[in-house]
């Protein structure tokens, strides 16, 4: 349930952000990492930890810009910066509250 949730999530503003930024992925996947919220791979898969619908949505939405901006910049440069900073103005506070709860986030597990 967890990782459809999160898909039915992540899709639809992958696809908004995507549109707006003129950035496409080539494929996404949601998994079940137990250090990262995202990633994205050289030929352009997203990859998103199912454990984003558990926080706020307006961290989940910087994360899903976050990893549509490293198909422009696959690194974390100064440049990916400014430009994530003009794609998500508020990226610093969503960053921040992540850091802050990362840890019981990443920690919990469904009951099933």
């Amino acid at each position: 349930w967890y990782r459809r949730e999160a898909r039915a999530r992540i899709e639809p503003l992958i696809e908004l952000e995507g549109n707006r930024l003129g950035l496409e992925a080539s494929k996404v996947r949601i998994g079940n990492q137990r250090t990262r919220w995202g990633s994205c791979s050289t030929s352009g898969t997203l990859s998103f930890n199912w454990r984003l619908v558990l926080g706020r949505p307006e961290a989940l939405h910087y994360v899903v810009v976050h990893e549509l901006m490293h198909l422009r910049h696959h690194n974390h440069s100064r440049r990916f910066w400014n430009d994530l900073g003009l794609a998500f103005p508020e990226y610093r506070a969503e960053a921040k509250w992540l850091r802050a709860n990362e840890r019981e986030l990443l920690r919990w597990k469904p009951l099933i």
